[in-house]
């Protein structure tokens, strides 16, 4: 599809229970992280009966002036929030003033901590200070829920008229469901299309309008696309690990594996679907020199400034790119793809999110929901991903033409939200990040074969998440 040659500026980002009481634990430890009425009676007076048709009726009694209700009681909402997701300024904060309009009493504090938002958000829970309302990846909002830092929103969202747990994208979903109920309400999901460079395309002869879609075609492009000289790579066909090494996990997506067993329990990466998938990630590197040549290529240069130079022919990289390079090359002409699908494969593409989480700390959680709630809703989820250039939450949403306007790049971004899928968000998943990381060097590097290294990693994983889980009495 073509690219429009104008949109919005937005910086790059990346970046649903009963009431809970707090109760000292294990698990505390760890975290250092009717309608009353009365009849009337009519009295009669003298001792003659008069017939029915002359009585008078007795006025009816005046009905007491109605009183008017009480004032609903203050409450301030803590909130803990980043930088770039300010609530004090634009959008969050325009966002806050409407919430409070609509919510007499109610008033948002917002607050942005020094260091990591999880690091910070375990240190103030651990010390008793926790604030109603947290931030952290979609990933995390599992392991804050198993260290009793998040509270559950499904019970919250199944009263809702305004955002329920059905109304998230499956995707998002997936990542933040833990024994049942969803963990945190998400707020800032993108995805990672294949950016094609026009002018390497036609240069080569292929056609960008109809660009690989299959393994197999990417395969026949690739010598098209890639110039080496002597032993000086001098322009790249397709890295896709530059962006983050976890993305190795996509083709084995797309071949139908999953990094985890459907009721989450266990590790599930070393299996048919996983190998294969590495196999062919080897290969198209292969194909270009091998994996540590392209990364002797990019050496500490930002693979994107690489694709707007013209030595990159297919960037693999996130939605938010979009209208970066709108706002900073717009001369640059490109084209956007899914990753392409192996026979009778999926399309699948890799994507982060960002989520609130409702802490167990909050003294007034059901006030707390309802900014959540109304972050969850449809205008907001409209604005709020044109501001940032996120996508929305919802599906309905995201379909409607109030979001994606007609423009093709949000259409396509859209597709791909249905099959995203990010690092392993079991409990436990930031110790297990680094291990999922170290598959590419170690198998793609040569340190281990393929089989060698799933199955290795996959032993990792399970005793990190088993060993974690356990440690809570879980």
């Amino acid at each position: 599809m073509r690219v429009p040659g104008a949109a919005m500026e937005a910086p790059e980002s990346m970046h649903k229970e009963t009431t809970m009481s707090i109760r000292a634990s294990r698990r505390a430890v760890l975290r250092g992280a009717v309608l009353t009425g009365a009849a009337s009676l009519l009295a009669a007076c003298g001792t003659a009966v008069m017939p029915a048709e002359t009585m008078e009726e007795e006025a009816p009694a005046a009905e007491p002036a109605p009183t008017e209700a009480p004032a609903p009681e203050p409450y301030t909402i803590a909130i803990f929030t980043v930088p770039f997701w300010t609530l004090s300024e634009g959008l969050g904060a325009e966002v806050v003033a409407e919430f409070e309009e609509q919510n007499p009493g109610l008033t948002v504090d917002p607050t942005i901590p020094e260091g990591n938002r999880v690091t910070q958000l375990q240190a103030a829970m651990a010390a008793g200070n926790g604030p109603d309302i947290g931030q952290s990846g979609s990933w995390q909002a599992q392991t804050l829920a198993a260290l009793e830092i998040g509270q559950p929103l499904s019970p919250f969202m199944a009263m809702s008229d305004i955002v329920r747990g059905e109304d998230i994208w499956p995707s998002l979903q997936r990542d933040l469901t833990w024994q049942g109920q969803i963990q945190g309400m998400p707020f800032g999901p993108d995805v990672r299309p294949v950016y094609m460079n026009d002018t390497i395309y036609l240069e080569n002869g292929l056609d960008v309008e109809n660009p690989p879609a299959s393994w197999e075609e990417l395969e026949e492009a690739i010598p098209k696309l890639t110039r080496i000289s002597g032993d000086v790579t001098e322009q790249v066909a397709f890295a896709p690990l530059w962006q983050i090494n976890s993305i190795w996990m996509v083709p084995m997506w797309q071949l139908g594996g999953e990094t985890l067993s459907d009721d989450g329990s266990k590790v599930t990466i070393n299996t048919p679907e996983g190998i294969e998938g590495l196999r062919w990630l080897m290969k198209i590197y292969e194909m270009q020199d091998g994996w540590q040549a392209l990364e002797d290529f990019r050496k500490d240069t930002r693979p994107h400034l690489l694709f707007y130079d013209g030595h990159v022919a297919n960037l693999y990289w996130p939605s938010t790119l979009h209208s970066i390079m709108q706002r900073d090359v717009p001369d640059l002409q490109y084209h956007v793809a899914h990753w392409p699908t192996p026979p009778g494969g999926r399309n699948m593409t890799y994507g982060g999110c960002h989520t609130w989480i409702l802490t167990t700390q909050s003294k007034q959680p059901e006030n707390a929901w309802k900014f959540l709630e109304y972050f969850g809703s449809g205008d907001v989820n409209v604005r709020w991903s044109h501001t940032f250039n996120t996508l929305p939450i919802r599906p309905d949403v995201s379909r409607q033409e109030a979001y994606h306007q007609n423009d093709p790049f949000l259409q396509i971004a859209v597709e791909m939200m249905e099959n995203r899928r990010f690092v392993i968000p079991a409990p436990g998943a930031p110790q297990m990040l680094g291990a999922t990381l170290r598959v590419v060097p170690t198998a793609l590097g040569g340190e281990k074969t393929i089989e060698e290294t799933l199955r290795d990693t996959e032993v990792e994983l399970q005793t990190i998440m088993d060993t974690f889980l356990s440690s809570l009495g879980g």
